[in-house]
């Protein structure tokens, strides 16, 4: 599988729920070692699976109740553009969180998460204090008054992002000597 002073992700057998299965498929060599390699492709696929499958799930449990409770009902079937359009910026987050959740460290991930978050907020009410800027209006306006294309547009462009930061995670692991 991997040779000595190879890149991999590394897990002592015993360590993980499939550490023994995965000592069991190795040579004798990578036994005695006790050391598991991870493909970087199969760490950030199986992130990706995970958070795609999330957001099909928080996508019916937020937009449902917010157009059957909220005022943006009366977008009648341009909600439905209306989500597809936060869907796209939802996609370049999960990539963000992707990419940071994979290459940061254990020690720093969750510090970074919770300040990135807190300066994206700042930013966001900054500028609908000061500017009269509102993202949720905007979006809506969007909605109702090009149908689609802001929708498409911002699908195509989740999807783009989330792609790239998929590929520059699994590179940033091969580099950092994570995974194989």
């Amino acid at each position: 599988m991997s040779e000595p002073g190879s890149l991999g992700m590394r897990m002592r057998e015993g360590s993980g729920s499939d550490g023994l299965a995965g000592v069991i498929l190795l040579g004798r060599k990578e036994m005695r070692r006790g050391w598991v390699t991870y493909p970087s492709r199969s760490l950030v696929g199986s992130r990706a699976v995970s958070l795609l499958f999330a957001l099909l799930i928080n996508v019916q449990a937020f937009f449902l109740p917010a157009f059957f409770f909220s005022d943006l009902g009366r977008l009648g079937a341009s909600y439905v553009w209306f989500a597809g359009t936060w869907i796209g910026y939802v996609l370049v987050s999960s990539g963000l969180v992707l990419f940071i959740g994979l290459t940061a460290g254990s020690r720093s991930y969750a510090p970074l998460s919770i300040c990135l978050g807190i300066s994206l907020l700042f930013a966001l009410a900054f500028l609908e204090w000061t500017a009269g800027f509102s993202l949720i209006d905007g979006s809506a306006e969007l909605a109702r008054d090009y149908g689609a294309l802001p929708t498409v547009l911002s699908i195509l462009a989740g999807v783009a992002s989330f792609a790239i930061l998929s590929s520059a995670t699994a590179d940033r692991l091969k580099k950092r000597s994570f995974a194989s």
